[in-house]
């Protein structure tokens, strides 16, 4: 289930319009990506309509008006999920399937880069603070940096890391169970978090070859901006003409997109806007029109 947000004001390109997929990230997340009460997704599609792109935005499967069972899905269904909407971007009459640009959100990166390594109808990627890692050192390094913003004491912040040191050696059949609560196995021996910590970005991103856009934000505690880095490296290696790779750094922007004030104790409860970006997308829209120009 999804939502189309065309644009108005604007004169249909002869061709038809250039279309952006938006892929949301972590969690079941609904088609807007409503984060703390903030619509990223739905402000994300109103903005880019208003710049001349058709916007498609989705229920992750079992969420909202879509069918299927999240349980059920790994880090690869969930890339069928995106290749299945870019097949309905390409039967649109109103769409210019030359000008397919697919955006994924933190996760929704992985699994944007898993679609387009398969898919060749998309012709671009953006990728909004997306990890440059792969999913066990990703999951160690939150861990590690969660605890130290709660100031934990060093022996009690090692046995946190040691438990989830074993847990994820347990999802990946290298380790067992033995002494994990049972509450804690039940969250973490899934599907999706098994594929989230198998997942190979090194063989990802070199088996892509669209032009790609990375934009983090340096108050992203989620997903620190360093990530970014790395993420380039690996795209640069790519030796196909039309992989380019452009990274931009935004001062002052989270995870969620938001400006947010100089080192805040809760950053949710001190933003300065609730409105995505307006830097980000400028950022964005401005990749866009120079990558894939077209009349609009």
């Amino acid at each position: 289930a999804a939502s189309v947000t065309t644009p108005l004001d604007h004169r249909p390109p002869p061709d038809g319009w250039p279309a952006v997929l938006l892929v949301p990230g972590t969690g079941l997340v609904d088609r807007d990506e409503n984060l703390n009460g903030i619509p990223i997704f739905g402000q994300l599609a109103a903005q880019l309509a208003d710049a001349g792109y058709l916007v498609v935005r989705y229920d992750k499967r079992g969420v909202g008006q879509s069918g299927g069972r999240p349980e059920s899905a790994g880090l690869e269904q969930y890339s069928d999920d995106v290749r299945t909407m870019v097949e309905y971007l390409e039967r649109r009459n109103d769409v210019n399937d030359d000008k397919i640009i697919v955006i994924g959100h933190g996760e929704g990166g992985w699994i944007a880069l898993l679609a387009a390594a398969r898919e060749n109808e998309i012709d671009a990627l953006a990728l909004l603070g997306v990890p440059g890692t792969s999913g066990t050192d990703l999951i160690l390094e939150q861990q590690k940096t969660r605890l130290g913003y709660l100031n934990s004491e060093d022996p009690e912040r090692n046995r946190q890391v040691a438990l989830q040191t074993q847990i994820i050696e347990a999802v990946l059949g290298e380790g067992t169970w033995d002494n994990i609560p049972e509450n804690l196995r039940l969250r973490a021996d899934t599907r999706w978090f098994r594929s989230f910590l198998e997942f190979d970005l090194n063989e990802v991103v070199r088996r892509t070859r669209q032009p790609i856009l990375i934009i983090h934000g340096d108050a992203d505690q989620q997903i620190p901006i360093h990530h970014s880095d790395h993420l380039a490296s690996l795209a640069e290696t790519r030796r196909r003409q039309e992989a380019t790779v452009e990274v931009i750094k935004l001062t002052d922007i989270n995870h969620q997109l938001l400006i947010v004030a100089a080192n805040p104790v809760n950053e949710y409860s001190q933003l300065f806007d609730r409105h995505v970006s307006p830097e980000m997308i400028s950022s964005l829209t401005d990749w866009l029109d120079r990558t894939l120009p077209s009349e609009k």
